[in-house]
């Protein structure tokens, strides 16, 4: 079982969630795609590792125990929602 460590930001306490074993080589590295991009601007929240689908809260606590992670956004869609926009700017300049 794994332990991870997610910050609350209303009890500014961290929440710790454990999740079973995960069945691949790496947990906190994203999966391999082409268009991910840099991780050059992302936030804390998108660049932290996540917490898995299914983890229970345990407990909570004033220190981090386990892996520091997150429930916050991937960032994807955010990003292509910036491109579109960027292209259709670029668009309605140039035509």
């Amino acid at each position: 079982m794994r332990l991870f460590s997610v910050w609350s930001y209303a009890t500014r306490k961290y929440d710790y969630y454990q999740a079973g074993d995960h069945q691949g080589t790496h947990i906190t590295q994203p999966t391999v795609h082409s268009f991910a991009g840099s991780q050059l601007g992302m936030t804390v929240d998108e660049f932290a590792a996540h917490v898995p689908q299914g983890a229970t809260k345990v407990g909570s606590g004033d220190i981090a125990k386990g892996q520091v992670a997150s429930f916050g956004e991937m960032g994807r869609i955010r990003t292509w929602l910036i491109y579109g926009a960027l292209a259709f700017l670029a668009w309605r300049y140039f035509r």
